[in-house]
């Protein structure tokens, strides 16, 4: 995850939802995600969870995730 710049990350579960929440301090977010994506590790994980992931209804098109919006924060 550090190649992506992605730290801090964590992963929660609530019922049967899954909210995953990391930091990213790269510039160019989806190049770093492309990146991940041809990992090979990463293909076995997504291949393994992916039938088990249902995403939220009124996301974007196109858009597996679903994002957030964050409203408060206290560093």
């Amino acid at each position: 995850m550090k190649q992506m710049h992605i730290h801090n990350y964590s992963l929660h579960v609530l019922g049967d939802q899954l909210v995953q929440y990391f930091e990213y301090t790269g510039k160019d977010m989806e190049a770093d995600f492309r990146l991940n994506e041809e990992n090979e590790w990463t293909k076995k994980w997504e291949a393994l969870c992916r039938p088990c992931h249902e995403p939220l209804p009124g996301r974007a098109k196109g858009e597996w995730w679903s994002n957030m919006q964050e409203v408060i924060h206290c560093p």
